[in-house]
């Protein structure tokens, strides 16, 4: 892993610039649902994303975390 983080960290920081650019950030992501939230998740590559929500009131982005599929979705 700490191989790839140097490169994960470049995406993470580029995904992040897109979706702080982006007139709709939500449309960047693919919308899941959980137990407590629906979120949105933004691929950075086969096995890592970014999970985040919108407030749109506040123009806010949540950022709830950066994690492999399997973290995100338990599966």
């Amino acid at each position: 892993m700490k191989k790839k983080q140097p490169e994960l960290v470049r995406k993470a920081a580029d995904a992040l610039q897109r979706l702080c650019e982006s007139e709709d950030p939500l449309s960047l992501g693919q919308q899941k649902s959980g137990p407590l939230r629906t979120c949105w998740g933004y691929d950075l590559d086969n096995d890592c994303r970014i999970l985040y929500n919108l407030d749109k009131q506040n123009r806010t982005i949540n950022l709830y975390r950066i994690c492999s599929h399997t973290e995100a979705y338990g599966h």
